[in-house]
């Protein structure tokens, strides 16, 4: 066994850094920021964004929403630019068909910020 001052010393000497301890990961207790889960159908929806290219290398959005409680693929919508308009009035024919979801979960992307998408979000 070894002086831990020396440890230090020749550490140090050799120029190299401690290593980093291993933090423990934080439990979520309960009452505590849980994650929502869906119990029926049209409850939450999950949308998102997906980008990609073509073979002459140029930009493609690909919209996709998926119901949360069936995994029912609801809406892909794939365009070179998707504007906001557009993908309301998307969002609005599901909601139509099937009423608007109590929840909309979304990522907080660039996509996800404008006050027309914001609008149409239910609330409570």
């Amino acid at each position: 066994m070894t002086n831990h001052k020396r440890t230090q010393r020749l550490w140090r000497e050799e120029g190299l850094t401690r290593p980093s301890r291993l933090r423990k990961k934080r439990r979520i207790g309960p009452g505590r920021n849980q994650r929502l889960t869906a119990s029926f159908p049209d409850q939450m929806w999950a949308l998102d964004f997906r980008f990609d290219s073509n073979v002459d290398g140029r930009a493609v959005k690909i919209a996709s929403m998926i119901d949360q409680h069936t995994r029912e693929s609801l809406l892909h919508l794939v365009e070179r630019s998707i504007t906001t308009e557009r993908l309301v009035a998307e969002l609005e024919v599901f909601a139509v068909a099937g009423g608007p979801p109590r929840v909309l979960r979304m990522d907080n992307g660039s996509e996800m910020i404008s006050a027309v998408l914001q609008a149409f979000v239910p609330t409570g």
